[in-house]
């Protein structure tokens, strides 16, 4: 079996990796569980892929990636991605949230009924909601699913969106603040590369150096002082970050 677990993941979450974890605990010998991290024109997404694998790895332990756990680049939408990507007669359950699956089974998704005839479903619901509503719907009764419900509430309200929040807030934001969102990889990860508007490993020499070129400027131009320079500054950083190989 594999268990292809697809998501924008920006960040990854402890919710996620919660997720990952309960595959790599249940799941059998043989099988194997893939990460896709998607990258398509749906969403804005606010760092670029490449990153956001590496914040699904460092979040991640070692000893599952040798336990047939993968992580995945996913440029298609998800049922063209699985027919290239795979062989046609692998048995996949596709994973995700109850959300998710709910938009799924009301035909919002990209080619939803050629998911729901090909694949199966491993759905995951937040604590005390239990199953989506739509599923007691005789109409949906062929749907190949199982749900496994979190029974831990610490993971309930954890988003990518909450994470991005607390960042933008606070550039100076640390661990401990964000601590039951992202693991300290990620963390890490996020401090290292400047993501999410914090300042990089390579702040304050570019600001010397945007300070200096702005001074030739604004003795040619008459410009006035600069008031900020973190926006033009992170923006050229995320850009340095995104043309670099993927290192991890």
């Amino acid at each position: 079996m594999i268990y292809y677990y697809g998501g924008a993941f920006d960040p990854f979450t402890n919710a996620h990796r919660q997720i990952v974890k309960c595959l790599m605990n249940r799941k059998g010998e043989d099988d194997i569980v893939v990460i896709g991290v998607t990258e398509n024109d749906e969403k804005e997404f606010k760092v670029s892929q490449h990153n956001r694998m590496s914040l699904v790895r460092r979040s991640l332990d070692e000893e599952w990636f040798k336990n047939g756990l993968s992580v995945m680049p996913q440029n298609e939408r998800t049922w063209r991605h699985l027919q290239t990507n795979f062989p046609r007669d692998a048995e996949i359950t596709l994973v995700m949230g109850e959300d998710e699956f709910q938009a799924l089974v009301e035909g919002k998704w990209v080619h939803s009924d050629k998911l729901i005839r090909d694949y199966q479903f491993k759905v995951f619901s937040r604590p005390k909601t239990g199953v989506p509503s739509i599923l007691k719907n005789p109409n949906y009764a062929h749907i190949k699913y199982q749900v496994h419900e979190f029974t831990d509430a610490k993971y309930e309200g954890i988003s990518s969106t909450k994470v991005r929040d607390i960042f933008y807030r606070n550039p100076a934001t640390t661990y401990k603040e964000v601590q039951n969102y992202i693991t300290i990889g990620a963390f890490k990860c996020i401090k290292d590369r400047g993501l999410y508007w914090q300042n990089g490993e390579e702040y304050a020499k570019e600001e010397a150096e945007f300070l200096k070129q702005y001074a030739i400027q604004k003795a040619v131009n008459n410009w006035g002082e600069p008031s900020v320079t973190t926006d033009t500054i992170r923006s050229r950083s995320e850009e340095r970050f995104s043309r670099n190989a993927e290192t991890d």
